[in-house]
């Protein structure tokens, strides 16, 4: 087989599992293969990679991804090396494959550590004494509401407004009036009702929504539409929930520091 050369021939990531190679002309009639039989395989995990493979050198894929490398090609010598990924990198790559599997699931929890720190950040800002019910009706809120109804709600805009065209000027400009001028002030007054039943007066759930509404609204305006408009042209359908979770920390921050200094009716809306 030294007599094949030692031109190097790299290959693309794998994942998943058992996909048989094929050896290209003139090195499978040297070999005595066909094409469609399989090569004696390896199975690794989904981080594998074949960076160089010595001594053959016409070797393509079947399909699309590789789920095993070959151990033995004809007595080529096979490099095989484990692809390094840090946590981080690990953590992303595992959140978007749940993502996939189960997404109201994830996007629920995404709600709940968003909701959570953007509390936590908010009473730690203000100064008050800390309300570990105030954070637990909001993470509630955020897993049984703001998770599965998001979902839902952009689901429906990317499956219904200009599907074919879906980064285009008036795909965006128009998912984003509809999110602020009807889904917006809608999920306000889930949200005042929600809050206030848990806190046990529901029998405040419509003066709240009278005196707080229009407030509420106006006050998103300052960051919400620009956050919506880059929202519909640069991020993915799936990761939706976690951009505007983490757009509402940042806004959650921002309002509780002008709370903490003298702003307090501004945080309060």
């Amino acid at each position: 087989m030294s007599s094949m050369g030692t031109k190097s021939v790299f290959a693309r990531t794998v994942k998943g599992l058992g996909h048989p190679l094929r050896l290209t002309d003139p090195a499978r009639r040297r070999n005595g293969f066909k094409y469609g039989k399989p090569c004696a395989v390896l199975s690794t995990p989904a981080e594998a990679v074949v960076d160089e493979v010595k001594a053959v050198p016409n070797i393509v894929p079947v399909a699309e991804s590789l789920g095993a490398v070959p151990t033995q090609l004809a007595g080529a010598k096979v490099i095989e090396e484990v692809e390094q990924e840090n946590a981080l990198q690990r953590f992303w790559r595992t959140y978007n494959q749940l993502l996939d599997e189960k997404p109201i699931m994830v996007k629920s929890m995404t709600s709940f550590f968003g909701f959570m720190i953007g509390d936590i950040c908010a009473q730690t800002i203000v100064g008050d004494p800390y309300s570990a019910a105030r954070t637990l009706h909001l993470v509630m809120f955020g897993v049984l509401m703001d998770g599965p109804c998001g979902h839902m709600w952009y689901t429906t805009l990317d499956k219904n407004i200009f599907p074919e065209q879906p980064t285009s000027t008036k795909a965006i400009v128009t998912k984003t009036a509809l999110d602020q001028l009807i889904w917006g002030p809608l999920f306000c007054c889930v949200f005042f009702a929600f809050i206030r039943t848990l806190e046990g007066h529901p029998d405040q759930v419509i003066p709240t929504i009278q005196e707080e509404l229009i407030p509420t609204i106006l006050s998103s305006y300052v960051i919400w539409p620009l956050a919506h408009l880059i929202n519909f042209r640069f991020i993915p359908s799936q990761q939706r929930i976690l951009y505007i979770n983490a757009v509402q920390i940042v806004w959650t921050a921002f309002l509780s520091n002008l709370a903490a200094n003298g702003h307090a009716s501004l945080f309060q809306h």
